[in-house]
C-alpha cells in the first residue's frame, strides 16, 4: 500500500485489499496480532486508508436551439401517440434498408399521392350544362355588328359602311376600302345626316 497516494480507483483499492489478505495469511501466527485484532479489522483498516477518487461532475450546459427543437419534437410525438411513438429504424444492411425506404415511400404515395380521376354521372351532367350555357351565351352576344350602307351620304365614299356597337353605344364609319373615317357616340340616327341611310343589312 502506497502511503503517498491520496485517492484510489476501485480496481486499485481491490488490489490493495487482496495484497493485505495475502499478507495476513502469510504472516507468522505469533506476530499476526501486530497487524490487527482480526483479519476483518485489518482489511477494513486497509480499505479505510484507500479512499476512492470522487468523479469530477461538470455543470450541465444549456441546450442549443437544434437540441431543444429535437427534444420538443420527441416529447410532442410521445404526447400525441400516448408515449408509444418511436422513429422507424431501418436495417443495418444497406440493400435491405433501401428496400424498406422504397416500400415506405410507395405506401405514402398510395395514401397521399394524386388519385386517378373518376368521371361520375354528376360530373358529366355538369360538364354538359356548362357547355350548353357557353354555347347559348355565344349565340346571344357574339353577333355581327350593325352595318349601315352610306352610299347616299355626301360625306362618304360609295360602298362605305357604318357599324354600331350596342355594348359600347358607339358608331364607327368605314370607307368602301375598309379604312376608318370617323366615329361618334350613339346610334346611327344620332346625327341628322345619317337618319336616311340607317338600315340593317
Amino acid at each position: 500500500m502506497s502511503l503517498f497516494k491520496k485517492t484510489y480507483t476501485v480496481s486499485e483499492r481491490d488490489a490493495e485489499i487482496a495484497a493485505a489478505r495475502r499478507t495476513w495469511s502469510e504472516c507468522d501466527p505469533l506476530l499476526v496480532h501486530l497487524l490487527g485484532k482480526s483479519e476483518q479489522d485489518y482489511l477494513d483498516e486497509v480499505a479505510a486508508n484507500c479512499p476512492l477518487a470522487t468523479p469530477e461532475i461538470s455543470e450541465p450546459r444549456a441546450l442549443t436551439l437544434t437540441e431543444k427543437a429535437a427534444v420538443d419534437a420527441e416529447q410532442n410525438l410521445a404526447t400525441i401517440f400516448g408515449g408509444i411513438y418511436r422513429d422507424r429504424e431501418c436495417s443495418s444492411i444497406p440493400a435491405i434498408a433501401a428496400l424498406e425506404r422504397a416500400e415506405e415511400q410507395n405506401s405514402f404515395a398510395k395514401v397521399f399521392g394524386r388519385q386517378p380521376s373518376v368521371q361520375t354521372p354528376f360530373d358529366e351532367m355538369l360538364k354538359a350544362a356548362i357547355q350548353e350555357a357557353a354555347t347559348e351565351l355565344k349565340k346571344r352576344y357574339d353577333r355581327a355588328p350593325l352595318a349601315v350602307p352610306t352610299s347616299g351620304a355626301p360625306s362618304t365614299h360609295l360602298g362605305g359602311r357604318v357599324e354600331f356597337d350596342s355594348d359600347a353605344g358607339e358608331c364607327t364609319e368605314y370607307s368602301s376600302s375598309g379604312a376608318f373615317l370617323r366615329s361618334w357616340a350613339g346610334p346611327p340616327s344620332a346625327r341628322p345626316a345619317f337618319e336616311a341611310m340607317a338600315a340593317r343589312r
